[in-house]
């Protein structure tokens, strides 16, 4: 489980969490996230997988809503190594996520 958080200030006041899960880890065809409680107007978002040095090997935009599981098929594409997963929602939060590809 992933959590972000947005916001100034007081911790208590102004913030947001972005409650994802992403699995499997490791991962050998297809890559789910789920998207549980999110902001009320965030709406999409630009994913990206990236290499470990950084670059951008896929990337694609989705629409999203609160608990709904993306799936991400072109993993099965990739070789085996480790990978960044880079999701931006549309209200500018960023998760990235560290994951394996068998």
């Amino acid at each position: 489980e992933i959590r972000a958080e947005a916001g100034q200030g007081d911790i208590n006041q102004n913030t947001q969490y972005i409650d994802v899960s992403v699995y499997p880890n490791p991962v050998h065809d297809v890559f789910y996230v789920r998207f549980n409680k999110l902001p009320k107007k965030v709406n999409a978002a630009t994913v990206n997988i990236l290499s470990i040095d950084g670059q951008v090997v896929h990337s694609f935009q989705a629409g999203v809503q609160s608990y709904q599981v993306l799936d991400i098929e072109y993993v099965q594409q990739l070789t085996p190594a480790v990978y960044l997963l880079s999701i931006e929602l549309s209200n500018s939060q960023k998760i990235i996520q560290k994951f394996i590809k068998q």
